[in-house]
């Protein structure tokens, strides 16, 4: 359930507090794996990955620092994170 604007996905490992950390219950995922925002100006949601990433069967290229790269989610969206954990997203937009 996204609560905030920007979301961090990470695995259990994250020591982060707070409602934009979603910390997913296995250690096979990275710190900040995937970051996930809402797009006010486009009503869109958008995703970036830091750690091996698929969206719905697409690899996503990698960002580093200030390298961001940006990615569509549809509504329906299925994200496999380092090739073993599967995230379903979700919008109601």
């Amino acid at each position: 359930n996204m609560q905030e604007n920007y979301v961090y996905v990470s695995g259990n490992a994250e020591t982060r507090e707070g409602k934009q950390f979603i910390k997913l219950p296995t250690a096979n995922i990275s710190d900040g794996h995937i970051h996930i925002k809402y797009d006010s100006s486009e009503n869109k949601f958008k995703i970036a990955a830091y750690a091996p990433t698929v969206l719905n069967e697409r690899q996503l290229q990698l960002s580093s620092g200030g390298n961001v790269h940006w990615y569509d989610l549809s509504a329906e969206s299925r994200m496999l994170l380092n090739g073993n954990t599967m995230v379903i997203f979700s919008s109601m937009l």
